[in-house]
């Protein structure tokens, strides 16, 4: 199997980035396999996962990065802190059992690398969450870096590619691409078009905004703005926004990061002491170099519920699963 590298940005910034490796004394602990591949049929620069893989290991940060980290010259040296998981994946190119080896599906999941479960392991994710809870078929289809953009035909060919299976729902977890001209404009309209040409398959669609850690500065920047404009644009759909429950329910202990007076801090949750501290960076989105540096000297240090200021751990996972299938519960649509 080909050999690359594979890093993630912030939640705001989730993507594939080659990270070539300079010597080989640091090369074995960053070495991932390939896990997708191109798909030009969803749109420009799309991309899916292959299909058929069998334990494919992924080195990822385990810690807040800012996403420049990922192309700097010296990455694979100030990027020590890493933690590796492996990908399985059906003939359907699914972070999930064959369709023949599952109950039959009620729920569709469909999201970026928070759906699949980035950085943890397939039964960990929230889809296979869902499944325990409520003891239904639930597919994982999530794809790490899909974009708004990509989703509606990414839905297309997830139904066609099911058929005749005809799940009850089908849930799209993602948050607007920042990096596009018209980010919330193009977002809702493409959710009103999945919502349109699900409902009239007799399918419920519903939209799980992913939770924002306190250390992903621009997602947390942008979210009362974001949420807002979503909630009140679409309207006609069911909304989860999982960030508030993550907050109400931080297990104790941990560090994270607050802004005050022009300077980023990292606070242990406990003592309420101030680790490290550093001037709010340019643009705003970044992390101060001190308090990467200090994740970095401690690995112990981490936020609790996520583990790299994008994605939640296995804990995190557990809420979220949690907190989709009670939600789902109360809508009666399963």
């Amino acid at each position: 199997m080909k050999k690359i590298i594979i890093t993630l940005g912030l939640i705001g910034l989730i993507g594939f980035a080659a990270w070539s490796i300079p010597n080989t004394t640091t090369k074995s602990i960053h070495q991932s396999d390939t896990i997708s591949t191109p798909a030009p049929e969803l749109g420009p620069r799309a991309h899916k996962l292959l299909p058929n893989l069998k334990n494919a290991q992924v080195v990822v940060p385990d810690r807040p990065h800012d996403p420049s980290e990922v192309f700097s010259e010296n990455k694979a040296q100030t990027i020590q802190r890493t933690r590796q998981f492996t990908v399985n994946t059906n003939t359907l190119g699914f972070r999930d059992q064959e369709l023949a080896n599952q109950p039959p599906i009620e729920v569709v999941c469909v999201g970026d690398s928070v759906t699949f479960g980035w950085g943890v392991a397939g039964d960990e994710s929230y889809p296979a969450q869902i499944e325990k809870f409520l003891n239904i078929g639930v597919l994982n289809t999530g794809v790490p870096a899909l974009k708004p953009e990509h989703v509606e035909a990414y839905i297309q060919s997830i139904l066609l590619s099911i058929a005749p299976t005809q799940p009850k729902v089908l849930l799209v977890a993602m948050r607007p691409n920042w990096m596009t001209p018209n980010p919330l404009q193009g977002y809702v309209q493409t959710m009103k078009r999945i919502h349109n040409t699900l409902s009239q398959q007799g399918i419920q669609m519903g939209i799980i905004l992913p939770p924002l850690a306190s250390f992903d500065p621009k997602g947390r920047s942008n979210n009362a703005r974001e949420v807002d404009f979503i909630k009140r644009e679409l309207s006609q759909i069911e909304i989860l926004d999982t960030t508030p429950i993550f907050d109400a329910n931080l297990p104790e202990g941990g560090v994270s990061l607050q802004l005050n007076h022009g300077k980023q801090q990292m606070i242990d949750r406990t003592s309420k002491e101030v680790l490290a501290e550093g001037a709010q960076p340019k643009p705003p989105q970044s992390l101060a170099p001190e308090i990467v540096a200090m994740f970095e000297t401690n690995h112990s240090i981490k936020e609790p519920l996520f583990y790299d200021g994008g994605h939640p751990d296995a804990e995190g996972f557990v809420l979220f699963g949690q907190t989709v299938a009670k939600w789902l519960q109360d809508l009666g649509w399963v």
